[in-house]
């Protein structure tokens, strides 16, 4: 089994084929006022599910995904997306 290098133009394929698909959904890991990280649906102002660490945020946004396709965006502190997570794929 092949690796895929992860590249820019991979990066807008899948982001485009994300944002075309119905059964696509996005999770967003942000920190919050009280310095614990959230998981937040895509469309919604509340979190789904709050942690002490950004690590726990992202496993448990990655077990959300799982069997779907749709996409991680991960955010600093300060709010700016720090990375995505293509999942599903």
């Amino acid at each position: 089994m092949s690796k895929i290098q992860y590249t820019r133009a991979l990066g807008k394929l899948l982001t485009t084929s994300i944002q075309n698909s119905k059964e696509s959904v996005r999770y967003h890991v942000v920190s919050g006022l009280t310095q614990n990280w959230s998981v937040i649906s895509e469309g919604s102002t509340k979190a789904v599910k709050s942690f002490s660490e950004q690590e726990e945020a992202i496993n448990y946004a990655k077990q959300k995904v799982a069997n779907r396709m749709g996409e991680i965006v991960i955010h600093t502190k300060t709010g700016q997306i720090g990375s995505r997570i293509p999942v599903g794929i």
